[in-house]
């Protein structure tokens, strides 16, 4: 699934936000949350995370994608109870 704002502050990383929580809480899978918005993503603040790397330094260095760099690029959000 996509979300797409054709503007800032429409709503759209709120929506794929929620979407990606509920999706994953309804059918128990884990869901990647992907925020291409390079300067302004709001994902890390959303889900109180500050991950070590972010998707503008995959950009940036396309030769040093690996398995270890995605890894390290994906923040692990768990259910509150």
């Amino acid at each position: 699934m996509a979300v797409v704002g054709a503007k800032g502050g429409v709503g759209a990383s709120t929506i794929a936000h929620n979407l990606g929580w509920a999706v994953a809480r309804d059918f128990q899978m884990d869901a990647v949350v992907t925020d291409l918005d390079l300067a302004f993503g709001t994902a890390g603040l959303d889900f109180n995370q500050d991950p070590p790397q972010g998707v503008v330094d995959a950009v940036m260095s396309p030769e040093r994608i690996d398995t270890a760099f995605i890894d390290r690029l994906l923040s692990k959000c768990r259910r509150s109870t």
